[in-house]
């Protein structure tokens, strides 16, 4: 259904609601507007959409791969990797929330990768779970973490 069908739809709603009076048609139009216009700020559409069942996990050893960030409070973390997929990475959970992941480090192959958003999927008391949605160098750093987890 398209925005004009919606509005449509609504304004009917909220006409018939209202009794159905005469002549207040452009009134339950603009209502109707403006309501869907709302909804459409408040919904935060996701970065990208993905089938978690074809996002292969890879376990990584202790100490092979850490992860940088703060926690709502405003404190660093610095945690050890349990696995990863081309899509997100799962760590050990830090004290507090989590606000963001400012780095991934890969000890093994001596890169990092800098991250600049994520969603976070799980935050448990003992691990989290977090979508890699953005990083700094954009589409080709993206490119290089797909095709170094592709190879494990």
């Amino acid at each position: 259904m398209d925005k004009f069908d919606r509005v449509r739809s609504l304004a009917y709603t909220i006409w018939e609601e209202n009794g159905r009076p005469d002549g207040d048609g452009k009134k339950y139009w603009l209502q109707a507007e403006k309501m869907i216009e709302i909804q459409a700020v408040k919904r935060k559409p996701r970065p990208f959409e993905f089938d978690r069942r074809m996002s292969i996990r890879v376990s990584i050893g202790s100490g092979n791969m850490s992860i940088t960030g703060t926690t709502a409070e405003g404190l660093e973390f610095y945690k050890d990797a349990i696995d990863v997929s081309v899509n997100g990475v799962r760590f050990l959970a830090p004290e507090g929330k989590i606000n963001n992941v400012n780095k991934i480090i890969w000890h093994e192959l001596n890169l990092e990768f800098c991250v600049s958003e994520i969603e976070i999927f799980r935050e448990t008391k003992s691990d989290v779970v977090v979508i890699l949605t953005e990083f700094c160098g954009k589409a080709k750093e993206k490119m290089k973490w797909i095709d170094l987890i592709g190879k494990l």
